[in-house]
């Protein structure tokens, strides 16, 4: 019997990750970004200061970076298990105020903007497990063609991946390059809308950044030579996942908490 229709909200905060500033309490200082473009080519991993986003396998070789972030939400949702009551998905929605936006925001010694490509790619997952960073590294950041994580060797079951999205993004190329405004090009939804039978409801958003410098030399360097995409704007974003509260009988409430709990069985 379905009792109340509600929805849950999840809210990212933005990150303007460029060198040396600081905005919307996301200070870049002395953070994986600065090491990535002062350092050499190599793997740069860690926390982002002040922020709930993390830096994972970021990769540097000669003028193209992989930039990788993860931030992650949770709901605690112990008192309706406690009260044998399930939360069947209806649907979700992705509220934002603006596009995405990446690319070198000033000129060395008064030169003109060199040009730059990449793109990004977003992804949204409601899960009733969290989602570790291996299992993202082995889906989505080390490789060329991502896949779910509850493939290969991710650590979740189809039944655990409840909803979302992927999207890719591009540069826009009717705005200015200084702006650096991003157009969406690709689009799916994910997730099985299995039943929600857990303590908790995760909303993990990752961000895949493979972006290039065209016109600049390859070499290292720092300060305002540094060969490397000067700003990724990542806006803020209000995730929302619409659920009706339902009273399964006792066989099928359990069924469906051993669903959304229980490890993955993976083929030998």
């Amino acid at each position: 019997m379905v009792e109340k229709v509600k929805p849950l909200k999840f809210v990212f905060d933005p990150l303007y990750w460029t060198e040396g500033t600081i905005y919307q309490n996301t200070p870049s200082g002395n953070d994986v970004y600065e090491s990535m473009t002062d350092g050499g080519n190599g793997n740069y991993s860690g926390h982002i200061l002040s922020s709930d986003w993390e830096a994972e396998s970021n990769n540097k070789l000669n003028d193209c970076f992989e930039i990788n972030l993860i931030n992650r939400q949770e709901i605690d949702l112990t008192g309706l298990t406690i009260q044998e009551i399930a939360l069947a998905p209806l649907g979700n929605a992705s509220q934002t105020m603006e596009p995405f936006a990446f690319g070198y925001n000033k000129g060395n010694r008064g030169e003109p903007l060199p040009d730059m490509r990449g793109f990004v790619r977003e992804y949204v997952f409601y899960t009733t497990q969290p989602i570790t960073n291996q299992t993202l590294y082995h889906t989505i950041f080390n490789t060329a063609s991502p896949i779910p994580p509850y493939a290969g060797s991710g650590n979740l079951s189809p039944e655990q991946l409840v909803a979302g999205y992927s999207r890719t993004w591009v540069k826009d190329t009717v705005a200015a390059p200084l702006d650096g405004f991003c157009v969406k090009i690709q689009e799916s939804k994910l997730g099985f809308g299995d039943i929600i039978n857990a303590p908790k409801l995760y909303c993990t958003k990752v961000i895949k950044a493979s972006l290039r410098i065209q016109g600049l030399a390859t070499t290292n360097c720092s300060g305002g030579n540094t060969t490397a995409p000067r700003f990724l704007d990542i806006p803020s974003s209000t995730e929302v996942i619409t659920v009706a509260e339902i009273e399964p009988d006792t066989v099928e409430y359990f069924a469906s908490m051993a669903r959304s709990l229980q490890p993955p069985t993976k083929p030998e």
